[in-house]
């Protein structure tokens, strides 16, 4: 009884973590972005409204935020113990226990974020391809930027260590701040404001989804996989013209 109770359970359990995350914008409450937020830890198809993403934006920038203030403190008092030569058991306890959180919760919210970033992009209307795009794209920019600071700490003209023209980030930095606030700027847009007309051409078609009407798919299947019943017994008397209609069947 308590196995078959356990194996219930778990495959209620897997069947809700491999249900699609398709948020419904105005249906999203704070519980169900949470439970949508950690439900899709690697899901990167379905789509997070607004409410979904900013919900979750708070409680993960608010939590963070303890763990660095906590941070903050617990190392500032630990260096300044260390420089007047006392030694405080409590002051150490609490400063490993915030690297130690801040390191674990960085690293268990960075798949989860990530993958609510993609589902609120795909749910403005931009593809996955596309997402994939823009985030390889800020990927390498990110690469450059670092690259040219190294840069800036290598290339000197002079004996006063002043830095070389190769050595400049100011471009890839600027790119960056654009590709950011085109970001903040799709998370704060409404449902399929990106999606494009099935007539557009390609290129706009490989960045976006193609907006097609509520109920127009499944009711295209009704139609292709259900035929009506008149059009079932027009078959039905073509197949067989000698069978009776329904005015000359037998009456009992």
């Amino acid at each position: 009884m308590v196995d078959e109770l356990m194996s219930q359970s778990t495959g209620h359990l897997e069947e809700e973590m491999m249900k699609k995350i398709m948020e419904v914008p105005g249906q999203v409450s704070f519980g169900q972005a949470f439970k949508d937020f950690w439900r899709g830890y690697i899901e990167f198809n379905g789509r997070s409204t607004r409410a979904g993403y900013w919900w979750m934006r708070l409680v993960v920038s608010v939590w963070m935020g303890i763990l660095l203030t906590g941070t903050t403190v617990s190392v500032v008092n630990f260096g300044m113990q260390f420089f007047t030569g006392e030694r405080s058991t409590t002051v150490i306890t609490a400063m490993i226990v915030f690297i130690a959180l801040l390191i674990l919760s960085s690293l268990a919210l960075f798949l989860p974020d990530l993958a609510l970033s993609v589902r609120r992009s795909r749910d403005v209307g931009l593809r996955g391809r596309g997402t994939l795009v823009i985030w390889a794209v800020m990927v390498v920019l990110e690469v450059i930027v670092m690259a040219q600071r190294m840069a800036t700490q290598l290339a000197y003209e002079g004996p006063y260590g002043r830095p070389g023209f190769a050595g400049q980030p100011w471009l890839t930095n600027w790119v960056t701040l654009v590709f950011g606030l085109i970001f903040l700027i799709m998370a704060v847009l409404p449902t399929d404001l990106f999606t494009v007309k099935a007539e557009s051409n390609g290129f706009m078609k490989f960045f976006f989804r193609v907006k097609t009407p509520a109920g127009a798919d499944s009711s295209a299947a009704d139609e292709a996989t259900q035929p009506s019943a008149t059009a079932q017994s027009e078959t039905s008397s073509v197949a067989d013209p000698s069978a009776p209609t329904a005015s000359e069947a037998p009456k009992k």
